[in-house]
């Protein structure tokens, strides 16, 4: 049997609460130092997406009011790049309403071999605006495969970003609002493992509490944390703590001693 836990007293103060940082000002200053650090990462990676939903409108744009143009090859061109690859292309031109327009794509080398200058090529561009990114049939150049590129590319980029979005925005801003609107309850620590992790060890806790279930009576609740914080150690199964919970999500919560923000009372006048 477990002794009962007095909340503790910098959660007497009624939502909105004043919260800090647990490990004080250096710890926010680190984590805003990282956001600014990852905040240009974050505008390339919107930009990302805002090329690829525009290259996806062109793409339709082209292909329902697109029309077919008969152009030929004017120029092919080789070139060494800076680790000895050679880019090969082809400069091709075709007309619309009466006006030459001219475009240049990358080919893979057999095409280029098979291609020479007057070799006709068919070309589907929009007619009211023939030089935005027309398609022409040389090889196996596609259309759609350039859209998928640009997706795949902004996908890849912002999968990554993600996961910088999470550690240093979101899971922050939720832990804060956790303790700067949550409700205090006893709990009591049921499971206990200690796991190696980089740099030290970290444990992993499950926790019992009680909140209120969908019909608004008490019910019984399990949370689980990860807490890399040393006095996490001493936290064994049966151990009385406070827990504090979201109110709109009761199953949100967190050991409030083991987590990375507190609350401060407020100062007597």
């Amino acid at each position: 049997m477990t002794s009962p836990i007095a909340i503790d007293s910098d959660l007497a103060t009624p939502p909105p609460r004043v919260v800090h940082h647990r490990d004080g000002l250096g710890a926010g200053c680190g984590l805003w130092a990282l956001r600014l650090f990852i905040l240009p990462h974050m505008v390339v990676g919107v930009w990302l997406l805002g090329t690829a939903l525009l290259a996806t409108v062109q793409y339709v744009r082209v292909l329902s009011v697109g029309v077919e143009c008969d152009g030929r090859v004017v120029k092919k061109t080789a070139e060494k790049g800076s680790k000895g690859h050679t880019y090969y292309s082809v400069e091709y031109a075709y007309p619309v309403n009466g006006v030459e327009h001219t475009g240049r794509v990358g080919v893979d080398p057999d095409v280029y071999d098979g291609l020479k200058e007057g070799d006709p090529v068919r070309v589907r561009t929009l007619e009211s605006d023939p030089e935005k990114n027309p398609w022409p049939r040389i090889g196996s150049q596609s259309a759609p495969m350039g859209v998928l590129i640009a997706w795949g590319i902004a996908l890849f980029w912002n999968g990554i970003m993600s996961v910088g979005v999470w550690g240093l925005y979101v899971r922050p801003w939720r832990a804060r609002r956790l303790i700067r609107y949550g409700e205090p309850v006893p709990g009591t620590v049921r499971n206990w493992a200690a796991v190696p992790v980089k740099g030290g060890t970290a444990y992993k806790l499950t926790y019992e509490y009680t909140a209120p279930d969908a019909s608004g009576l008490p019910a019984p609740r399990t949370g689980k944390m990860t807490s890399e914080r040393k006095e996490a150690a001493d936290y064994k199964p049966g151990r009385a703590v406070t827990v504090v919970y979201d109110p709109e999500r009761p199953w949100r919560s967190v050991i409030y001693a083991l987590g990375d923000y507190r609350a401060y009372e407020p100062t007597a006048p």
